[in-house]
């Protein structure tokens, strides 16, 4: 706008003068384009030198005002980045007793069923004569105890019952309480695991030099022999795991988590 303005009013001064002053406004006249290009020109470049002025003085009156904004910036960061570990947290808390509750319902992830059954009932189970399982056993022990199985391993017939023994001795001298925990592999195979009687999650007292044996009551449930995941699996790892309990701690026999945590 300046320079229109420039355009409309600046040539006609500049010739009046020009003609005013005598002897050189034919020169001024002739010229009087190029004048007014030039003078345009300058009108651009002191317009482009304002706006850089008006640019570099808003920075710098008001350096408080882009730092405050810098800062809100990264503490939006900030707050990101802390509720997206919180997240993860939360996510990796829940997941372990939810994935214990899914392993007891449906019999995967290494963990067997504990069947309460009468004899009649097991009486009436169908022995698969044609597949022979081989069950292997292992013991580890977190405490003082020994604790080892009586047999490396069984031949059991799906259908069919077997008794297994495993010894713990307490080594120390002072009493222990213990507590075992167990799991099956493969996986799968712990859905056909079934335990009439155990020593899993039960509290076993020993005694200083004492030597106890435990056993372990279990059948293959028939099906095994006809799930397809499992025709050439012919041999199961059963291991248990004892730990000495603490005061206070409780397991919730249904889905293999603490009740409560020990002191």
């Amino acid at each position: 706008m300046a320079t229109t303005m420039f355009g409309r009013f600046g040539g006609p001064l500049l010739l009046r003068w020009a003609r005013a002053s005598g002897g050189v406004g034919g020169h001024l006249c002739c010229q009087s384009t190029e004048i007014g290009f030039s003078l345009k020109r300058l009108v651009k470049v002191w317009l482009c030198t304002t706006t850089n002025r008006t640019t570099t003085t808003t920075t710098t009156r008001y350096p408080k005002l882009r730092r405050s904004s810098m800062k809100q910036k990264k503490l939006d960061i900030a707050m990101y980045a802390v509720g997206g570990v919180v997240l993860f947290i939360g996510i990796t808390f829940a997941s372990v007793p939810l994935y214990r509750i899914f392993c007891q319902k449906t019999g995967l992830g290494g963990d067997s069923r504990t069947i309460r059954r009468k004899n009649d009932g097991i009486a009436d189970l169908t022995v698969v004569q044609d597949r022979l399982i081989r069950v292997r056993f292992n013991a580890d022990s977190n405490m003082a105890w020994k604790f080892t199985p009586l047999q490396d391993e069984i031949l059991v017939h799906p259908g069919e019952t077997a008794l297994a023994f495993y010894t713990a001795i307490n080594a120390t001298d002072r009493p222990i309480v213990g507590i075992a925990t167990y799991n099956i592999v493969p996986a799968e195979a712990g859905l056909y695991f079934n335990k009439i009687q155990c020593f899993c999650f039960e509290e076993q007292l020993i005694n200083p030099g004492e030597e106890v044996d435990l056993p372990v009551f279990f059948y293959i449930d028939p099906e095994y022999a006809d799930d397809a995941y499992l025709e050439r699996v012919d041999e199961i790892f059963l291991n248990y795991t004892f730990f000495e309990s603490k005061q206070g701690l409780q397991f919730d026999k249904n889905n293999f988590w603490p009740l409560a945590k020990p002191k």
